[in-house]
C-alpha cells in the first residue's frame, strides 16, 4: 500500500531469521528498503551498533538540506545496514559491482539475485583490514540483486551474532513475482488478521477496525 517506509534492521537476535521475508516482499515487487535500527534495550548492545548507510554524494530533495538529501536516499533505496563492513553495492552500465572492507573478520562478500546467491567471494586481509569486491556483468534476468558481506560469531563487537552487511535491492524489469512469495504473503497476512481479531489489544474498537481495514487493503491489492 506504500505504507511502509523502510524495513528495520537491529542488533538483537530473533527467533525467526528477518531476511527470508525481506527477501520475500522483493519477490513481490514491494519495493521497500532497508535501514539499521537504533534501539538500545540495555548495556549489552552498543550504542549505533546496527547502522544505515547511504553513498555520497546524497540525492538532491526538498529543502536541500542534508535530513531531506538523507531521507530521499533512504525512499530510494540507496542504502545499507550494517554491524561493521562498509558495504558499496551498485548495477550499472551492464555490470553489477560490490565491495566490502572491515576492520574486524568477515568471510564473504555475495551478490543476490532473486533469493539466490549469484556471485561470491572471500574476503582478504589487506593492510590490517579485510576487504572483498565482486564486479560480474549484468545477467538481465529482471526482478532484483542485492549484495551482503557476512561473517562468523564471536567477532569483537558482537559476541553472540555475526559481523553483517547488507545492501537495499536494486530492481531490474519487472518483478517476477513467483507464486511461493505470493503465497506466504497471504498467509502472513492471514496470521496478522487472526492476532489483531483474538489477540490484540486496542484502547478503543476504532483502532482496531482501523487495523482490519488496512489488512482488507492489503490483501485486495496483493490479488
Amino acid at each position: 500500500l506504500g505504507a511502509v517506509d523502510a524495513i528495520e534492521f537491529d542488533a538483537h537476535a530473533r527467533p525467526q531469521p528477518l531476511l527470508p521475508w525481506v527477501y520475500k516482499l522483493w519477490d513481490a515487487g514491494v519495493k521497500v528498503p532497508l535501514v539499521g535500527g537504533s534501539g538500545k534495550e540495555s548495556n549489552r548492545t552498543p550504542i549505533g551498533a546496527m547502522r544505515t548507510l547511504v553513498p555520497l554524494p546524497l540525492p538532491p530533495g526538498e529543502g536541500g538540506t542534508s535530513k531531506d538529501r538523507f531521507l530521499a536516499a533512504v525512499r530510494a533505496g540507496r542504502t545499507v545496514v550494517t554491524n561493521g563492513p562498509l558495504l558499496a553495492f551498485a548495477v550499472a552500465e551492464g555490470r553489477v559491482r560490490a565491495t566490502a572492507e572491515s576492520g574486524v573478520p568477515f568471510e564473504r562478500l555475495e551478490i543476490i539475485g532473486n533469493g539466490t546467491v549469484i556471485a561470491k567471494v572471500q574476503a582478504a586481509p589487506a593492510n590490517g583490514r579485510f576487504r572483498a569486491e565482486l564486479d560480474v556483468p549484468d545477467s538481465g534476468t529482471a526482478g532484483w540483486v542485492a549484495a551482503r558481506a557476512v561473517g562468523p560469531k564471536g567477532s569483537p563487537l558482537f559476541p553472540d551474532q555475526p559481523v553483517f552487511a547488507h545492501s537495499s535491492a536494486v530492481f531490474v524489469g519487472d518483478p517476477v513475482r513467483p507464486p511461493a512469495a505470493l503465497t506466504a504473503l497471504r498467509q502472513c497476512l492471514a496470521a496478522t488478521r487472526e492476532w489483531v481479531e483474538t489477540q490484540g489489544r486496542f484502547t478503543a474498537d476504532k483502532f482496531r477496525a482501523k487495523l482490519l481495514d488496512t489488512l482488507a487493503a492489503a490483501e485486495a491489492t496483493l490479488e
